[in-house]
């Protein structure tokens, strides 16, 4: 397989025009999945136009009349930004796989959260901080969460405390790698890969809509990090 930057070079070499509608679209295309690899799902209209003016050698205007044709199948756009159809549509999904977990989600009494944060803490044999307490207090009252903070605030130690708070060795951790894994393992918190937890097999994932993860805590590792692709097979499990 071929990137588009070899074929293009090909194409203009056997004498294509520079002004193709099929070039200037294809190139469109290339520029939005590479955003969209470097963690973006949609692109300024403004950047895009110029990144496309300068890998085509073409005037943006060339380029912006060709975005515009653009059918809303392939493209979705408004005055500022662009995106590829599919992504737009995957992060639809995300979204209300997302308000569904949350607005299905019970959560435990206060209390009980409370006394279970007390017997971690002795069990362990340190306090959590106030913000941390915060954290585990409040996030077990949500179906869905994010726990944010710099290197080295302690967020293993909160994800820790909030499980065994919550009662359930019914759980998984999840993360894109196996050296991130074995990280996770060493703070004694159950881990697999993204992969291996969904069953990867013959190059699709066995857990899904389906066939559900049988865990009652699914925990992201970088979930900064992960595509919207597999965020998308993640909560669809």
């Amino acid at each position: 397989t071929f990137g588009f930057k070899t074929v293009d070079e090909i194409a203009m070499k056997r004498g294509d025009s520079p002004e193709s509608k099929k070039r200037i679209e294809a190139c469109i295309k290339y520029q939005l999945k590479q955003d969209t690899n470097e963690g973006h799902t949609w692109s300024q209209k403004t950047q895009l136009l110029t990144d496309c003016s300068d890998l085509l050698n073409l005037p943006v205007v060339v380029v912006e009349t060709a975005l515009v044709n653009m059918h809303e199948s392939i493209i979705y756009q408004n005055e500022t930004q662009v995106a590829l159809s599919f992504i737009r549509k995957l992060e639809y999904e995300v979204f209300n796989h997302l308000k569904r977990i949350s607005e299905s989600y019970t959560p435990p009494k206060l209390e009980n959260i409370e006394h279970k944060l007390k017997e971690t803490e002795q069990y362990q044999g340190f306090e959590f901080t106030d913000e941390q307490r915060r954290a585990i207090v409040e996030g077990s009252q949500h179906g869905v969460m994010i726990l944010n903070g710099v290197a080295g605030s302690g967020k293993s130690a909160n994800v820790k405390g909030l499980i065994d708070s919550m009662g359930t060795k019914n759980y998984m951790t999840a993360a894109l790698s196996g050296k991130a894994v074995n990280v996770l393992s060493q703070r004694g918190i159950e881990a697999s890969t993204i992969h291996r937890m969904l069953g990867f097999q013959e190059g699709k994932f066995q857990h899904n809509v389906e066939n559900p993860l049988p865990y009652d805590v699914i925990v992201l590792d970088e979930v900064s990090m992960i595509n919207v692709q597999l965020i998308h097979s993640v909560i669809c499990a």
